[in-house]
């Protein structure tokens, strides 16, 4: 599955915001498959490995504003 650099920003964003985690963008890449393809995860009980938090700080505070 293709995920778009977008939807793996809206998944960076969403994890700092709502779980204080910090992680590569590869590392948000489960989550950002799931925000690209909502409908196929609507009313399912789902569970997303997160990983990695070595990333350069002015990158990562682009990526996520």
């Amino acid at each position: 599955m293709e995920v778009s650099e977008e939807n793996i920003k809206e998944a960076l964003r969403a994890l700092f915001l709502y779980a204080n985690l910090k992680a590569e963008p590869t590392g948000a890449l489960a989550l950002g498959a799931v925000f690209q393809n909502r409908e196929s995860f609507a009313g399912k009980s789902i569970c997303v490995v997160v990983s990695g938090g070595n990333v350069d700080p002015k990158k990562y505070a682009s990526l996520i504003s």
